[in-house]
């Protein structure tokens, strides 16, 4: 028990880091969205691409795996037959490993790489909007359907 408990303790710790990496994502998306210069598009695209790939690294490190095989994640745990843990804990558990076994099998290349294209989208859709010209948005919104097609086959 108590080496499940370690477990559940360390997993929930790397979450965390991950929520605040997530926290920070967001953060700059909402910036790009409403107050950054129009001039700071690609440096922006850079920063998203960058942190998506820490959070995809640390949403897929070997560490999760070997955490979620410690406390048994791929079991199936009808409700109250796990004594060790409880409902919340096991909910928890069954999140992660939902999200690890998704997210390990897409490559971080993939991954920073819809990053920049969303965030450089998101610049033009603008512009795009504002001009009422959609064929200057036309290539991006391609490249994104492109990207999310790859990702689909992963």
């Amino acid at each position: 028990m108590a080496e499940k408990e370690q477990s559940l303790a360390r997993l929930k710790v790397i979450d965390r880091e991950i929520v605040h990496v997530t926290h920070i994502i967001a953060a700059l998306d909402w910036d790009q969205q409403t107050y950054m210069p129009a001039s700071s598009g690609n440096a922006r695209a850079d920063q998203l691409a960058l942190l998506e790939a820490v959070a995809h690294n640390r949403n897929t490190s070997p560490e999760i795996g070997e955490l979620l095989g410690a406390l048994d994640a791929a079991d199936e745990h009808p409700e109250g037959t796990d004594n060790d843990l409880n409902r919340q804990d096991l909910a928890f558990i069954r999140e992660v490993y939902r999200r690890y076994t998704k997210l390990v099998k897409l490559p971080e290349s993939l991954v920073t790489a819809f990053a920049r294209e969303r965030s450089l989208a998101q610049s033009v859709w603008v512009r795009a909007r504002e001009a009422d010209n959609f064929s200057e948005f036309a290539p991006n919104l391609e490249k994104l359907i492109q990207l999310c097609r790859e990702i689909a086959g992963c």
